[in-house]
């Protein structure tokens, strides 16, 4: 599910990128490169098995993120966020599907972790397909 709207916003990334790098040419400046991982969450209406819809994100540092209430109870549950857990040694709250699930709920006002489920997870510049990592797999149960 959602394999056409990953592939859909890899191309998009790769779009806004080049264009941050025509745009600074000739400027002393840094450019934005690609975020490691991209992923799309989307929830479904359990009643009438439909689609409720769906929200991207990409991997990135937890800093000023306003994190959707009950996905930080479970960060904070298995460790400090910006830090490595006991399950993984990915930092937590960098992973794509932690920032696209935040999003999704944030924008349906989303409260339960399990009515979450994932497109799969792409490295946008060479279209690999990732593994969710330990401390994605112990957050959300539909991964």
């Amino acid at each position: 599910m959602y394999r056409k709207e990953i592939k859909a916003y890899a191309q998009e990334i790769n779009r806004q990128r080049m264009s941050v790098i025509s745009k600074n040419k000739h400027k002393y400046s840094k450019f934005w490169d690609y975020p490691a991982c991209i992923s799309i969450c989307y929830g479904l209406n359990k009643k009438k098995r439909k689609r409720k819809g769906f929200a991207k994100g990409y991997s990135h540092r937890p800093e000023g993120t306003r994190w959707a209430t009950p996905l930080e109870r479970k960060l904070s549950s298995i460790g400090s966020i910006g830090h490595p857990t006991k399950y993984c040694d990915n930092i937590l709250g960098n992973c794509a599907e932690q920032h696209s699930a935040n999003n999704y709920m944030n924008q349906y006002h989303e409260l339960c972790l399990s009515n979450l489920y994932f497109s799969p997870t792409i490295r946008p510049r060479t279209g690999q397909v990732i593994d969710a990592c330990s401390n994605c797999k112990y957050i959300f149960p539909n991964i």
